[in-house]
């Protein structure tokens, strides 16, 4: 196996190194100690458009969505750089990495429609719902319900932290639908 890499994969990693090098501000450790502060999740908004701009948002999304089909590969190094410069796009990786591709394989027509190209551009901020009082992150203990009534669905149940909850546009949340 060869565990190199390759030429387009080494040039992509200097074109994101050099994005951040060029774009993180002089007070950028500052900014990042405080995750899903005010400070920090207003930047990250400036960043990620920034960085969809440049092409460096979703690069391994399809291209109907606002990629450019790049291999996992790309999206592994992009993650990587990110993490190493202390995740300047706040909680928009959630959009990028997870929830945008969950709406791309399983949300409807409207929902794509509706949630996608702003997660591509940069310009909105979700927040998971995930945590519930006696099951924490454990998700195979998520007792909060979505029993549908028609056309909506009626959620019942409680949640105890929700990243992002302060600065998010939408949630994901996580609800049961069946027994």
């Amino acid at each position: 196996m060869d565990f190199d890499w390759n030429t387009e994969q080494q040039d992509f990693r200097s074109t994101v190194r050099a994005f951040l090098a060029a774009n993180l501000p002089g007070n950028w450790e500052e900014l990042a100690h405080g995750p899903g502060s005010e400070a920090q999740t207003l930047f990250s908004k400036e960043f990620c458009g920034a960085l969809a701009n440049a092409g460096l948002l979703v690069p391994h999304w399809p291209a109907r969505w606002g990629g450019r089909d790049a291999d996992p590969w790309i999206a592994f190094i992009l993650a990587e750089e990110m993490w190493a410069a202390g995740e300047p796009r706040g909680g928009q990786y959630m959009n990028v990495n997870w929830i945008g591709p969950t709406l791309m394989r399983y949300g409807s027509q409207e929902q794509q429609a509706r949630y996608i190209p702003p997660m591509a551009r940069g310009e909105t901020l979700w927040c998971q719902g995930f945590s519930e009082p006696e099951a924490g992150s454990d998700l195979a203990s998520l007792r909060t319900r979505a029993d549908r009534h028609g056309d909506v669905y009626r959620v019942n149940g409680q949640k105890i932290w929700t990243s992002y909850a302060g600065h998010a546009d939408t949630c994901f949340l996580l609800a049961r639908t069946s027994p």
